[in-house]
């Protein structure tokens, strides 16, 4: 509960609403009243396939920041032992960070040296003060009140919001990165750590297959189980030589699903199939 929230009408009831209300609507109307789609992944393809049977899709893969091609590199010397990478996360429930921070929980006896870092969630371990408090959402809340009840606030850090560069930095350190989603399409964040080399695992949800091919280029794991995520962390931490040849694998995949220049040939192949369809 926060007043501010309710006051502004945009507790988590209000997004509920929102999106029942209001987005629902607008995208069923998108799908009805287009006649073409770009998509990426299976996922976004089976579903434009029942909304619009008739519209024609394009499969068009996106290309990601230049820093993640040309930056640095992950390599086993330069990894922070047992320590974990989330992307921003912590504002969003649907990201499943809070199942994530039961998983650490789990495994912080087996690792005490265990730290899960969290992209754009310095609100998440920094002191509270009447101000923090009043301005919070109530996910935030609900984290903050998560750490403190499972023991972990020595093993999370709320990292500020970082640039491109600095995500990257932190991927070349990681010893794993974590996807614990409840709902994803085509996931930038997983992309950007494939890119780099390092070793990833993500929940079986949406379009993350076709981003992820498990026991491929790493590990899919059911949503919402914070047991299957922390056995698949202990097994990662178990099997590093593993844990790297998977890394490899996604590394080698993601930079033909990302190249630039392939999908500048391939978007502009699109609209052009798009006008000699109507001509």
């Amino acid at each position: 509960f926060n007043v501010r929230r309710v006051l502004r009408g945009s507790t988590i009831f209000n997004e509920q609403s929102f999106w029942r209300e209001k987005r629902v609507p607008q995208e069923e109307q998108v799908f009805k009243t287009h006649r073409n789609f770009m998509g990426r992944t299976a996922w976004d393809r089976a579903w434009t396939k029942i909304l619009n049977p008739t519209a024609q899709y394009f499969l068009v893969n996106e290309t990601l920041r230049d820093v993640f091609y040309s930056g640095v590199r992950r390599c086993r010397e330069s990894i922070r032992p047992h320590s974990i990478y989330c992307s921003a996360a912590a504002g969003y429930p649907l990201k499943g960070v809070h199942v994530l921070l039961r998983a650490i929980s789990y495994l912080k006896n087996k690792y005490p040296d265990i730290s899960l870092r969290i992209c754009a969630a310095e609100r998440l371990t920094a002191p509270s003060t009447f101000l923090s408090v009043l301005k919070a959402d109530q996910y935030t809340s609900y984290l903050r009140r998560l750490i403190h009840g499972l023991g972990i606030k020595n093993q999370v850090v709320g990292l500020p919001r970082l640039s491109a560069a600095d995500v990257a930095e932190e991927l070349s350190h990681a010893e794993v990165f974590v996807l614990p989603s409840f709902c994803e399409n085509s996931p930038n964040s997983l992309g950007e750590a494939q890119l780099v080399g390092t070793p990833a695992i993500a929940t079986f949800v949406g379009g993350t297959p076709s981003v992820l091919r498990d026991g491929i280029d790493g590990r899919l794991i059911p949503s919402s189980d914070p047991a299957a995520i922390a056995d698949m962390i202990d097994w990662y931490f178990s099997n590093p030589g593993a844990a790297d040849r998977y890394a490899a694998s996604a590394k080698e995949a993601a930079l033909v699903r990302h190249d630039p220049k392939r999908n500048a040939e391939t978007t502009m192949k699109a609209y052009e199939d798009i006008i000699n369809s109507v001509v």
